[in-house]
């Protein structure tokens, strides 16, 4: 454990201070629904229980899709367990205009609507700044290219700033909103794309655009570099970006998480406030020059400045072989104890926030990943709790939901006729439904490239699937994808269709649904190839395997909130806490045995305490191991305890064998007639158990069961 900065948090006694023992479409769409929910308060320090939130979509389609059923899904998520929702906010569908800057509106409005929802159904919810993927025809520069610009182009950065700061300012009246974060995914790419430029004098020029030839010339002399390049270089200009496999590498991998830091963390933190960020977690590999193979760790950039929450992501592929094998559910348990471990002990004071539990993956470039056992996902699913509740403050599930890649935009008209080409089209409602009716001899279509299905190449097939009814009298429409084409009868009543399509046929995407005789309505189409899954609701909602494992997990995890007493704080304090390690500075996470709940705590410890009515004193109780000590340094001669309060040393207690701790302290003893008693416990020795090969890798000085107030 590492000691925490002074977290002033000033309790106003009600019970004891640690109750260890004791409590052992569009606008006028959303303008006919709720206002902005009555503001509540926010705990923040509740475990988080998150679920990503994509209704019947994918992150990258959901922002136009269909929003009925966000009452009854909201209801099922908090039915579930969870307490939060995850949102996902593309950069280009919230801000398709760069140059000049511009905004869309409606899906501002359709944020604040969801947010709303959410605070309604009792849900938390979290924000993902700057999604790199959406299908928005009108987006300047979409996808990858524009988090490219950001390192080239004054323009774009500026504009993505101010994203950041239109983010704030439309959600600073929900009090419903935890916090953002920003992901080192959405930056990655410069990463990636300067290990394929094969040109020697392009690798130069890309290396000065993103500021690679900077970065080194401020950190590095040319003697250094030209070591590591094993090349000589008369001067930075002509340092190319590295070689994915030689021991350069590791100099691209320092520049990002430098300029993830410096560039783009930092400043987006001034602009949002409550922002995190999830680090990249993975380890990258460094051929050295004697033809071995190091790793490098980016765990530099997991203690945030300034920050509550470092956020982070799991997969039971990490530190594994990866070699399309399976493992029991035991061994990968281990590893994920290690992996919360090491970046906890890297965040700093900063709480842990898993915000994508990936326990299973059937993403098929990762086909060949570490994967645990099928028939021991229930189990490690339930053992995770005794590392989640160690290093963690909560944690999401990308996957709640199975979700069809749909390439379609706009697939269920919620937006008129947007990113469509008809003719003799016309948008109409059933109910609070939007659909399109297509009259005799009309048509409608979309232009999709094959590249938008991301899956296709793992496919055998792609899925058409859509609901059609004939409006007066049977009627007969042509569907085609691509080169592929079919007819099919419709009947006034809304039925669904499906249709599989050999991928090997196809060339393009491009859809069109056309009426041979009679008028139709169509709605809700999709076309993919590939379905997302966790095993929790399947793609239409029904439950899957490992929902009762989930929930039960919630239940156990949600209990956290429990351990902890609900305490009365200082409002006026800028940050409010229930967590002991917030309340208890210093301390390490609550732990119990027989004898009941208990924390350990560093060498250097602070709480402070306000006189509750009639309180004479405090009692402080605990324990003294000294053999411990001894265990891991042989030169201790005794464990020395001093107790101050408001910065004076009131009591001194030696230790020269295992025994109970109990200080009490009376009111009269405190300083000028104060009811705050800012109390330090200091002691001369801390232990950490890593160091002899153990996996706890906290400082460790002694233990404490309780603090209670005199009567």
């Amino acid at each position: 454990m590492k000691l925490s900065k002074s977290k002033v948090v000033y309790v106003l006694i009600l019970i004891c201070l640690i109750s260890l023992v004791l409590l052992s479409g569009n606008r006028d769409f959303l303008q006919k629904h709720e206002a902005v929910s009555e503001v509540k308060g926010n705990n923040s320090n509740e475990y988080i229980l998150g679920a990503h939130y994509f209704g019947n979509e994918w992150p990258i389609t959901f922002w136009t899709s269909e929003f009925y059923n966000l009452d009854s899904d909201m209801q099922k998520i908090r039915n579930d367990g969870f307490n939060t929702i995850v949102l996902v906010i593309p950069w280009g569908e919230f801000q398709p205009g760069i140059d000049p800057i511009k905004y869309n509106d409606d899906m501002f409005e359709r944020l604040k609507y969801v947010v709303n929802k959410a605070d309604l159904n009792d849900l938390k919810v979290i924000i993902r700044i700057g999604y790199a993927w959406d299908f928005d025809p009108d987006v300047q520069y979409p996808n990858n290219e524009r988090f490219e610009k950001l390192y080239v182009d004054d323009l774009f950065y500026k504009a993505w700033l101010d994203y950041i700061t239109k983010i704030k300012n439309e959600l600073e009246q929900f009090h419903n909103v935890t916090f953002a974060f920003l992901t080192w995914e959405d930056f990655w790419g410069i990463v990636e794309k300067s290990t394929h430029i094969n040109s020697l004098d392009e690798r130069i020029k890309y290396a000065k655009e993103i500021g690679y030839q900077n970065y080194l010339k401020n950190n590095y002399d040319l003697n250094e570099i030209s070591k590591l390049y094993n090349q000589s270089f008369e001067s930075f200009d002509q340092i190319p970006t590295p070689d994915a496999k030689k021991e350069s590498m590791r100099l691209m991998y320092e520049f990002f998480d430098y300029i993830l830091i410096e560039k783009f963390y930092i400043p987006a933190k001034e602009r949002f406030g409550n922002l995190s960020l999830e680090v990249r977690v993975d380890s990258d590999p460094v051929y050295n020059s004697d033809g071995s193979i190091s790793w490098y760790s980016h765990n530099k950039t997991y203690n945030l400045p300034d920050s509550s929450y470092t956020t982070m992501y799991y997969s039971p592929s990490m530190g594994a072989e990866n070699n399309s094998n399976e493992e029991p559910s035991d061994k990968v348990l281990n590893r994920f104890d290690y992996i919360l471990n090491n970046t906890k002990q890297n965040a700093g004071d900063n709480k842990i926030f898993i915000d994508q539990f990936l326990y299973f993956d059937n993403t098929p470039a990762f086909s060949h990943n570490t994967k645990i056992k099928s028939n021991e996902l229930s189990n490690f699913i339930g053992k995770s709790y005794n590392s989640l509740t160690k290093y963690t403050s909560g944690y999401a599930l990308w996957n709640y939901k199975d979700y069809a890649a749909n390439t379609v935009y706009n697939a269920a008209f919620e937006f008129g006729l947007k990113g469509w080409d008809s003719n003799n089209v016309k948008s109409v409602k059933n109910e609070n439904d939007s659909a399109v009716e297509v009259s005799g001899n009309g048509w409608i279509s979309q232009t999709i490239p094959k590249s938008r299905d991301f899956y296709h190449s793992y496919s055998e097939y792609v899925n058409l699937k859509f609901s059609a009814r004939a409006v007066n009298r049977n009627s007969t429409i042509k569907l085609s994808v691509g080169e592929w084409s079919e007819q099919q009868s419709l009947v006034t009543e809304w039925k669904d269709y499906n249709f599989k399509i050999p991928v090997s046929q196809l060339n393009k995407y491009d859809l069109k649904f056309s009426s041979i005789n009679g008028e139709f309505i169509l709605d809700d189409i999709y076309l993919y190839s590939f379905i997302q899954k966790g095993q929790v609701y399947d793609v239409n909602g029904n439950s899957d395997a490992l929902l009762d494992s989930i929930k039960e997990l919630n239940q156990k995890l949600s209990l956290q909130n429990d351990l902890i007493p609900v305490y009365e704080v200082d409002l006026n304090k800028k940050r409010e806490s229930q967590y002991i390690t917030d309340i208890f500075d210093g301390s390490s996470y609550i732990e119990e045995d027989d004898n009941g709940r208990y924390v350990w705590i560093g060498k250097n410890s602070e709480v402070q305490i306000k006189k509750k009515a009639n309180s004479t004193g405090i009692e402080i109780k605990g324990y003294v191991p000294f053999s411990l000590h001894r265990k891991y340094n042989d030169k201790v001669e005794n464990i020395v305890v001093e107790l101050y309060v408001n910065n004076k040393k009131v009591k001194e207690y030696t230790f020269t064998k295992d025994s109970p701790l109990s200080i009490k302290l009376m009111w009269d003893e405190i300083d000028d007639n104060s009811n705050i008693a800012d109390i330090q416990i200091r002691t001369n020795s801390e232990f950490n158990p890593s160091m002899q090969g153990e996996s706890d890798r906290r400082n460790l000085s002694i233990i404490i069961n309780s603090i209670t107030q005199l009567k």
